[in-house]
């Protein structure tokens, strides 16, 4: 009996001598490849764009990834812009066509200061960049933007109203071109002023170069000639520009003037006399 307790002892501690093999580890999970890069995300407060970059053909992929999701994004701005510019067409029977792509280029522009990488994911094959854009800080920048030229818009029509002249027709073209880039937005102003009456700055320009041209008169002495004149030769035509409202002529008035079967124009310039 003794003999027995003895060996079950000897096997007993041997077996406890004997080293444990290592722990198996469970196998490391693999990544979860992110929703938005088979599925982009949309929803009222962001646009978003998916970006992605061949690892082996692109110098910097994480770049080149967020490039592409900026293009992205830049694509659904260019949407909206065409389809309030549309609208604001529509509203005011005026085509702003030959604005549009300055306007897409600015907004775009502002766009840049708010798009932000919102998350990264990168495997075997590529860089995966997803970018947002926050609408609300891009709508209020715009919109702070817009009123400051309105106002200089504004201060230049206001100086254009007290006659026909030169300077009036400079400062219309500055107050078109001040407010070109926010025409999707259909800046105004007060007009007339103190009449508590808010009318599109684009309408009021355009109004305005109706009426001051409608009353120019060009007058030509002589009325025509048989040849063109040539610097040595004696004749010679006077061209003057009438306000025919006041009866008064019209210096600094440029002027495109073509003879009849030339194909090409000259421009001229008037004189105070």
């Amino acid at each position: 009996m003794t003999r027995n307790f003895f060996l079950v002892s000897l096997i007993l501690l041997l077996v406890s001598c004997t080293p444990k093999p290592p722990p198996v580890l469970p196998p490391r999970p693999k990544a979860l490849v992110p929703d938005w890069i088979s599925r982009q995300p949309a929803d009222d407060n962001y646009w978003y764009g998916v970006g992605m970059a061949d690892l082996k053909s692109s110098g910097d992929p994480r770049q080149a990834a967020r490039q592409r999701a900026m293009s992205e994004i830049a694509e659904q701005l260019k949407v909206n812009v065409k389809s309030k510019l549309t609208d604001v067409m529509e509203a005011t029977n005026m085509d702003y066509k030959e604005h549009s792509k300055s306007i897409i280029e600015t907004r775009v522009e502002a766009s840049l200061d708010y798009v932000e990488v919102s998350d990264s994911y990168q495997d075997t094959q590529g860089q995966y960049v997803l970018a947002k854009l926050d609408k609300q800080q891009y709508f209020d920048k715009l919109e702070r933007e817009k009123q400051e030229a309105e106002i200089i818009a504004g201060d230049l029509i206001l100086k254009s109203i007290a006659g026909v002249s030169a300077m009036a027709f400079t400062n219309l073209a500055l107050a078109l071109e001040t407010v070109s880039s926010y025409l999707d937005l259909s800046p105004q102003m007060e007009y007339p002023a103190g009449s508590g009456q808010m009318k599109s700055i684009s309408s009021i320009v355009a109004k305005i170069m109706r009426d001051y041209n409608n009353r120019i008169q060009v007058r030509f002495n002589p009325t025509s000639l048989q040849t063109i004149p040539l610097i040595n030769d004696d004749k010679r035509i006077t061209v003057t520009v009438i306000d025919e409202d006041l009866g008064q002529s019209l210096a600094s008035i440029w002027l495109r003037v073509k003879f009849s079967n030339e194909p090409s124009h000259d421009l001229i310039l008037t004189k105070d006399d």
